[in-house]
């Protein structure tokens, strides 16, 4: 469901969306013109995507999908976005020309990448991905983020110039860093990633976070200065933090991390 509230608190429209089984939206983004873009997960085989959208029908056990609303609640159109596997749907964001990105976590072999993008096929268990579409919902790129385990992504976001930076999660031990970032080797188990695509998709560089224990990045944002800060999880003692650090040293069972 989706609903919007207008500053004095009072709701101008609320929608269901979904149909026949279990449909999730787990991410939206305003763009300038009042339009909203809606993103999830679906099971169901029917009234998600829009005639002519970009994928008709689901293709595998769970889709993604996007949907594109007016600003008076209107749905303008919709697709599917997925393989013959599991898709799954991490975040959506849209830059200053309305074309928005979608990125999460696959299985699917097929129906993510397009041809000549930075990673056409999926390298491990499950791989992170990242699409780009434009504002009348024509697919422009598509590509799958990953090494030879299993990796994930949740949250991504673009500046002014239409650079997407993403976060996650990975057990890979290739696939992720670039030589000369913060970090260039995956430590153990799950570490976070922070990774920098420009408009045309392709990596610009990439960097594992972590230390000798549980990684988790969950949302990223992006200061004046173009710095990206990033937050999650842990469960490492070592790798977190700066020696001036408000907290320096880890304090529980889970700890939050900036």
């Amino acid at each position: 469901f989706f609903f919007f509230f207008n500053s004095n608190g009072v709701c101008e429209f609320g929608t269901y969306y979904g149909v026949n089984s279990i449909d999730v939206g787990f991410s939206f983004s305003f763009y300038s013109t009042g339009n909203v873009y809606m993103a999830g997960e679906t099971e169901s085989t029917d009234h998600i995507s829009s005639p002519g959208a970009h994928q008709i029908n689901r293709a595998g056990f769970t889709d993604a999908f996007l949907v594109k609303f007016s600003g008076s609640g209107i749905r303008e159109w919709a697709t599917y976005y997925g393989g013959i596997s599991f898709d799954y749907l991490g975040s959506c964001a849209v830059n200053a020309d309305g074309q928005v990105f979608i990125a999460g976590s696959t299985s699917s072999s097929s129906g993510i990448s397009t041809a000549g993008s930075y990673q056409p096929v999926v390298a491990g268990i499950y791989d992170a991905y990242l699409a780009k579409f434009s504002s009348s919902g024509n697919r422009v790129w598509g590509t799958y983020f990953g090494g030879s385990s299993a990796d994930g992504t949740n949250f991504c976001i673009t500046d002014d110039a239409g650079n997407i930076y993403m976060v996650g999660s990975t057990e890979s031990s290739d696939g992720i860093a670039t030589p000369g970032v913060h970090q260039t080797t995956h430590q153990v188990a799950n570490d976070a990633y922070l990774v920098k695509f420009n408009s045309a998709g392709m990596r610009e560089w990439g960097t594992y976070y972590g230390g000798n224990n549980e990684d988790y990045a969950m949302h990223c944002a992006l200061g004046q200065d173009g710095d990206i800060y990033f937050t999650g999880r842990t469960q490492s003692a070592n790798g977190i933090s700066t020696f001036d650090a408000y907290q320096i040293e880890f304090g529980g069972l889970t700890d939050a991390f900036l």
